[in-house]
């Protein structure tokens, strides 16, 4: 009797032990890195107190870049804006930073600069472009940026200027369900800011020239356009009209709903070329009429997958560069390509070919020549006189190709190394002027 007993509660014991190793089989812990995104915030008293005019500084994380006569306007990520006078290309000189927390955008018109400062919406009399006035702010213009990559700020705190993205690692232990989607969707080694993810060309198609007009050019990666008597500014899900009679005092007179008609929007950027505004979103190219500067009209769209999606246009065909980061960036999806669209009917744009990119970013249109900023594949100078059968001119490597703009023989791109400026008369043979690197 006894051994039956002993033999039974050897049994349970067994089956205890069994049981143990599957629970330990199941809690694993398991290390995982991620980038963790945390707001920046300042104080609203501070921010709206915080706009200056120092002496120049050395680029450390430039973004967005606008031109206007014989000016260069260099956004510091974040930070302001540097001035950089850019009378002669091969030897331009750093003379000023505007000191504007927030700050990602901009654009010219007339003796004003309109900028961004976070949710404000900022005006500068620059007739003495080295020592810019602050004249005007628009309070609470544009929505805070309160979610990034899944990570959540609080308004109640400060306003928040910036996303700071730090590589961690965390263990979990529950094998069967893995790690939190939210470190999955931001996985290492991804180091994504708020960068340069988040300039405005003049009405020409193409803006290729310098002129003495009164706007300026900026580069693709615009959410800034600027007209002879209008400004246009895209959020992430709208589009904002200010009328500028009074330069001095935008007048915000309409502001337009842009939306696919299905699932979520965001717009990104935008581009005019005569009585046309090209937005692209991550969802798609949109087209609006604005022959009526203060109501834009609806024109057509172009779907696209979703991806970043900047873009340029001429008459008969616009250019749009599709990127994705494979879910670990800024920008959903797996796509990396330029896709030329022919728009000669606006009312049914169509997609006549697409050609792999390595990571595309901004681009540029000068007559037949198109740019493509490819990230770290550097810039490619294609020939589009045959827009439907691009061939490539030459690629330039060494420098980190974010956005340009070409004017005409003059072509300045910037990068996470620096600026760039070009002479492209003959573009079989491209001269590197100058080069203002990046000081880390």
């Amino acid at each position: 009797m006894k051994a039956k007993i002993f033999s039974f509660s050897l049994m349970l014991v067994m089956l205890a032990g069994l049981m143990l190793q599957g629970c330990i089989k199941d809690r694993c812990n398991t290390t995982y890195k991620y980038t963790k995104y945390t707001p920046v915030y300042m104080d609203y008293d501070a921010f709206r107190s915080a706009v200056a005019v120092e002496g120049p500084r050395d680029l450390t994380n430039p973004g967005k870049i606008y031109t206007k006569d014989d000016y260069l306007y260099v956004n510091e990520v974040g930070e302001g804006i540097h001035v950089i006078n850019n009378t002669n290309p091969e030897a331009p000189v750093n003379v000023a930073f505007i000191v504007i927390p927030g700050n990602r955008d901009m654009a010219i018109k007339g003796s004003y600069l309109y900028v961004d400062s976070s949710i404000d919406l900022l005006v500068f009399d620059i007739t003495n472009v080295t020592s810019p006035v602050l004249t005007r702010r628009i309070e609470n213009t544009f929505p805070q940026v309160l979610t990034y990559r899944g990570f959540s700020a609080d308004p109640a705190i400060g306003v928040v200027i910036d996303w700071t993205g730090e590589v961690v690692s965390e263990t979990y232990d529950d094998c069967s369900a893995g790690p939190p989607e939210l470190w999955v969707m931001n996985e290492a080694p991804s180091t994504w800011g708020v960068g340069m993810q988040f300039s405005a060309n003049d009405m020409s198609a193409g803006g290729a020239t310098r002129s003495g007009g009164t706007t300026g050019t900026a580069g693709s990666m615009a959410r800034f356009a600027t007209t002879e008597t209008h400004l246009y500014v895209v959020t992430e899900a709208s589009l904002k009209v200010y009328d500028l009679a009074d330069c001095l005092n935008p007048a915000l007179v309409n502001e337009v709903q842009v939306s696919a008609g299905w699932g979520e929007t965001i717009l990104e950027t935008i581009y005019p070329s005569n009585n046309l505004l090209f937005i692209g979103s991550q969802t798609g190219m949109f087209i609006y009429n604005i022959a009526t500067p203060q109501f834009p009209t609806f024109v057509s769209m172009f779907s696209h997958v979703t991806a970043c999606d900047p873009v340029v246009a001429d008459e008969n065909y616009a250019y749009v560069t599709l990127r994705s980061d494979n879910q670990v960036g800024p920008c959903p999806g797996f796509t990396n390509q330029l896709d030329v669209i022919d728009i000669s009917d606006l009312g049914n744009p169509w997609l006549t070919r697409s050609y792999p990119m390595t990571s595309p970013q901004g681009l540029g249109l000068d007559r037949n020549t198109l740019f493509v900023c490819d990230g770290s594949a550097g810039l490619r100078v294609l020939d589009a006189t045959n827009p439907e059968d691009l061939e490539t001119i030459n690629t330039y490597g060494d420098m980190d190709a974010y956005d340009i703009i070409p004017l005409g023989e003059i072509a300045i791109m910037v990068g996470q190394d620096g600026i760039s400026q070009y002479n492209y008369a003959d573009v079989n043979n491209i001269r590197l002027l100058s080069t203002i690197p990046v000081v880390k």
